[in-house]
C-alpha cells in the first residue's frame, strides 16, 4: 500500500483486498486501526479516482468493525472527519459518496457532539492540511450535495441523481431515522432483513468482493 500505489496504477481492487484481508486475519482492531491511516494517507495522494474511492470505502468497512471504546478518545475521529470533509470536494461522484458514507459511519458509531471539540471552535484551526471545520459546515454541503447545488454540471444526470439520493439517504440517518433495509433472497428460499447501518456497509463489501458469487 505505502510503495506500489506510487507507481501511479489504479490499485482499488488491491485495496478492497487488503481490507478484507484485515478483517478476516487481524486479531487486534489497533492494527485495524492502524490500515485505516494507511488508507488516508493513500488517498490523498493517489490522482486516481477509482482509488481514492476504493480507500474511503475500505475505511468505512473497516472503521465498522472497530468498538468505539477502542478508538483512543476523540483524535482518530476528528481527524478523519476532516479528511472526509475534504473529499466531499472532489470532483468525482464516486469519491464524495464514498465520502458521505463514511461521515454518516462517524455519526452512528461515535457520540460526534461529545467527541468532536471543533463544534464549538471559535476560529478555524487546521489539522497539517486543511481548514478545521465543525459538524455544521460538514451536514451543510452534504446538504448542498443532496440539493445538487453548486455541483459540476457535465456530470452525468444519471450519476447527479444516484449522488443525491444517496446523500438523502446519509442526512436521513445522521438525523437519526432508520436506515433502508435490503432484503436478501437466500438459496433455499429464506429470506434476511438488513437494518443495521454496519450491517449494511458489511453486505455491500462482501457483494462487491464476492460478485455472482455473493
Amino acid at each position: 500500500l505505502t510503495t506500489e500505489i506510487k507507481k501511479g496504477d489504479n490499485y482499488s481492487e488491491f485495496v478492497i483486498g487488503i481490507a478484507v484481508i484485515y478483517f478476516v486475519e487481524s486479531p487486534d482492531s489497533y492494527d485495524v486501526l492502524a490500515l485505516c491511516r494507511l488508507l488516508l494517507s493513500s488517498a490523498e495522494h493517489e490522482k486516481s479516482s477509482a482509488h481514492r474511492e476504493a480507500c474511503l470505502s475500505a475505511w468505512t468497512f473497516l472503521f465498522s468493525t472497530v468498538p468505539p471504546v477502542q478508538l483512543g478518545g476523540s483524535a482518530f475521529v476528528e481527524v478523519a472527519l476532516q479528511k472526509m470533509h475534504h473529499y466531499l470536494f472532489d470532483d468525482d461522484t464516486g469519491v464524495r459518496v464514498a465520502a458521505g458514507e463514511s461521515i454518516t459511519m462517524m455519526f452512528v458509531r461515535c457520540n460526534l457532539g461529545a467527541l468532536i471539540a471543533s463544534q464549538d471552535a471559535g476560529e478555524p484551526e487546521t489539522d497539517g492540511t486543511h481548514e478545521r471545520v465543525g459538524l455544521d459546515a460538514i451536514l451543510q454541503r452534504m446538504g448542498e450535495i443532496e440539493k445538487n447545488m453548486a455541483e459540476d454540471k457535465r456530470k452525468s444526470k444519471s450519476d447527479r441523481a444516484e449522488q443525491r439520493q444517496r446523500f438523502k439517504e446519509y442526512l436521513r440517518i445522521i438525523e437519526g431515522e432508520v436506515p433502508q433495509s435490503q432484503r436478501i433472497v437466500l438459496p433455499n428460499g429464506q429470506t434476511l432483513e438488513v437494518d443495521q447501518y454496519e450491517d449494511l456497509i458489511f453486505v455491500n463489501m462482501t457483494r462487491r468482493l464476492l460478485a455472482d458469487g455473493f
